[in-house]
């Protein structure tokens, strides 16, 4: 648990980084608030996600799933679950 804290911090971290970078680049993304800062650190964080996803684009038969993966890449998720504190700030500001 220790572990995905510290990569959900990295993440946003991160994203942070490149989003503020953007908008002083990028005019279009010159936040007005600090709620649609987060919102763009959210959909930079998400769309990472959805690039990196390998969930349910492929038909896998049940019996071919199998219950212990721990050596699974879950890069993907790991975004996902990175995005919830930018989407939690978006909705409480």
């Amino acid at each position: 648990m220790k572990k995905l804290v510290q990569k959900v911090l990295v993440v946003n971290v991160g994203a942070l980084l490149v989003v503020s970078f953007l908008s002083k680049v990028v005019p279009v993304l010159q936040p007005h608030n600090m709620a649609e800062f987060l919102f763009f650190v959210l959909l930079a964080i998400w769309i990472v996600a959805a690039v990196a996803w390998q969930g349910s684009k492929q038909s896998v038969s049940w019996d071919q799933i199998s219950v212990c993966k721990p050596k699974e890449n879950n890069f993907g998720m790991l975004m996902t679950i990175a995005g919830i504190p930018a989407l939690i700030g978006c909705l409480v500001l």
